[in-house]
């Protein structure tokens, strides 16, 4: 009876010496052993190049979201918009304001001159209203001169 007690005890029930439950604890120790020395601590390296990728990555990604924030276009929103048309006859060609500006007599030929280029290069054609008060002649302009 004791040798059946030994058998039931001893590991098993296969009736050896357990033998085979030790190989099997030392093949384990041995992976366990060869998987800690792939899983050792990172050295102060491996840290280090951690550290400029990240810096590397953060720097990428700030770079593209400046240059995203500067080059996207801006929303315009248009609510609403009426424009002002004047009666025509407050329509004044740029000759006939020269002309008119010549008659006042208040301005040299390098004013009047200096007129003519303000109007070719400002963009208004021939078909420009001007307010009433530039338009209408005045006999009596002796807070001109």
């Amino acid at each position: 009876m004791d040798g059946a007690r030994e058998s039931r005890i001893g590991g098993g029930g296969g009736g050896g010496d357990g033998s085979v439950g030790v190989q099997n604890r030392q093949t384990l120790s041995v992976y366990l052993k060869l998987d800690e020395s792939k899983r050792s601590p990172p050295t102060l390296d491996h840290v280090q190049y951690n550290v400029v990728s990240i810096t590397i990555c953060s720097a990428v990604l700030v770079s593209g979201l400046t240059v995203y924030v500067m080059t996207r276009p801006r929303p315009v929103y248009m609510v609403d918009f009426s424009c002002y048309l004047p009666p025509d006859h407050l329509k004044c060609p740029s000759t006939a304001f020269m002309a008119q500006s010549r008659l006042v007599g208040c301005f040299d030929d390098s004013a009047l001159e200096f007129q003519r280029m303000i109007l070719e290069r400002s963009g208004l054609g021939e078909e420009t209203y001007l307010p009433e008060a530039m338009i209408v002649f005045h006999q009596n302009l002796n807070g001109c001169c």
